[in-house]
């Protein structure tokens, strides 16, 4: 599982977006593995001693079963997927050194993060300083310091 997973874990991978979430699944598959191989040989005097080759093929498919539904959940917790989606495409664009693109190549690159070229429309529409703003040349205010029109 784990062989399968690593690569999937890079920002443009299938699992790019739900890193933290994505490293343990394998691990999450091994507790899986002996709680179906207790479950399974409940009663057996030396459950240890029985292989467990189809428990583990078993245990990889609840995994995999469960990673759609992981995107799912923290598609919904994202406080704003929108801008997130499009920070994505600009680090993209920034990793490629990409001058100009169409959007069946950010699609293509990005699969993992969207489904359907559709759902590329409102990122890409979201204006850059929003997803990548530029530094200010302000210096920082100071909220703890009062304003001269307030004292």
């Amino acid at each position: 599982m784990s062989h399968w997973v690593e690569p999937q874990l890079s920002e443009f991978g299938e699992l790019g977006g739900i890193t933290d979430w994505a490293g343990k699944l394998a691990r999450a598959v091994g507790r899986i593995i002996g709680i179906l191989h207790t479950a399974d040989l409940a009663g057996v005097t030396a459950p240890w001693e029985i292989p467990i080759p189809e428990t583990v093929e078993r245990a990889i498919r609840i995994g995999m079963y469960s990673i759609p539904h992981a995107k799912a959940a923290f598609a919904e917790l994202g406080a704003d997927a929108l801008v997130e989606h499009a920070k994505a495409i600009l680090r993209w664009i920034e990793h490629e050194s990409l001058g100009c693109f169409t959007k069946r190549e950010v699609h293509q690159a990005l699969r993992g993060r969207f489904k359907r070229v559709e759902e590329l429309d409102a990122p890409l529409a979201l204006p850059r300083s929003l997803a990548h703003p530029e530094p200010s040349s302000q210096p920082p205010r100071n909220p703890a310091r009062r304003s001269p029109a307030t004292t």
